[in-house]
């Protein structure tokens, strides 16, 4: 009697053993089941990740006669070319090419030049691998004058926002003037030519003068010259700025940069050739086709220095990449 009464307890324990593993495998499926089915049902998983917000560009004037190009929502170290596009004509202008960083973001100050499409059907296209984004590009001259600030349209009155005369608040004092004494005439003539002129064409380069010509050697008139903020381009194999050839180009940029004393690191990367000078001091001479990267250090005074970098472009790959900096301290460009 006593053994059986064990072998009994024995198999109630295995039943009851087994029951609940049956029940924990039905919940089990049962749970499973249901975060599958979430998806359809409206929910999200909860393991799925929030999507980044999507890449967006606007333009902004500032007060030097130019924009700012603001880019926000990118892919990390993103590289976004800019240019702009008109429904009058077939080719784009080419703004540059740039990395975002680590936020997604970047910001590019272009100052204006006279062959800049502008008004309706233009727009500023900002484009890296599948993504693009379109915003109308509806600035003017009159639109950037140096009392405008950054963020605002055309404040002045339109009639007179073009040409040397887009300070229309000099219109009126020349009338009382011509009353009393006609001599004042000449006067009125020179009030003209004080006007802001660089509005149209910058005499003042904010940054590097970029002069662009259609030849390996530097040579002749400038195909174009234009104010670059910084020399950091990856043009791949198209053109730089239209008017200049996708290949057998070259550039000379000039700067005059405010030092405190102490050792200077330069670093170039480029295809193909480059040279450079600090203070009429040539530093690095790799005049050749190829791709490449330098690096120099210089202990220089405090004070202003004028810093010269020439690049030619044979054929395929175009890249040019410049940054400087103190050796104890973050590289510019």
């Amino acid at each position: 009697m006593d053994t059986y009464s064990e072998n009994d307890s024995g198999r109630t324990w295995i039943l009851a053993v087994g029951l609940i593993a049956a029940v924990a495998f039905v919940v089990g499926t049962f749970l499973a089941a249901r975060l599958l089915r979430g998806g359809r049902d409206g929910q999200p998983a909860p393991t799925r990740e929030q999507r980044p917000s999507a890449p967006s560009v606007r333009l902004e004037g500032h007060s030097a006669g130019g924009f700012t190009i603001v880019g926000e929502g990118w892919p990390s170290d993103a590289a976004v070319s800019l240019s702009l596009t008109s429904d009058r004509s077939s080719a784009d202008y080419w703004l540059g090419r740039l990395l975002a960083d680590s936020t997604g973001s970047f910001r590019r100050d272009v100052a204006w030049h006279n062959d800049y499409p502008s008004g309706p059907g233009t727009e500023l296209l900002a484009r890296s691998g599948n993504l693009e984004v379109r915003v109308p590009f509806d600035l003017t001259p009159g639109s950037l004058g140096p009392t405008v600030p950054a963020g605002t349209a055309a404040p002045q009155p339109t009639p007179s926002q073009v040409g040397p005369t887009a300070t229309p608040t000099e219109t009126p004092p020349p009338t009382p003037t011509f009353t009393p004494m006609p001599t004042p005439t000449a006067t009125a003539t020179a009030t003209a030519t004080v006007t802001p002129t660089p509005v149209a064409t910058p005499s003042v380069f904010l940054g590097w003068k970029g002069e662009y010509f259609n030849n390996t050697e530097l040579s002749g008139t400038p195909a174009a010259v234009r104010d670059d903020p910084s020399i950091n381009f990856d043009w791949g194999q198209g053109y730089p700025l239209p008017g200049v050839g996708v290949d057998n180009f070259s550039v000379r940029w000039t700067r005059e940069l405010d030092l405190d004393e102490g050792q200077y690191r330069f670093t170039l990367r480029v295809d193909d050739g480059v040279r450079l000078w600090v203070d009429d001091e040539l530093l690095v001479d790799e005049w050749h086709p190829g791709s490449s990267t330098h690096e120099v250090m210089v202990h220089l005074s405090q004070g202003r220095h004028q810093v010269r970098v020439e690049y030619f472009e044979a054929t395929g790959e175009a890249r040019a990449i410049v940054e400087w900096g103190s050796i104890l301290g973050t590289p510019t460009q």
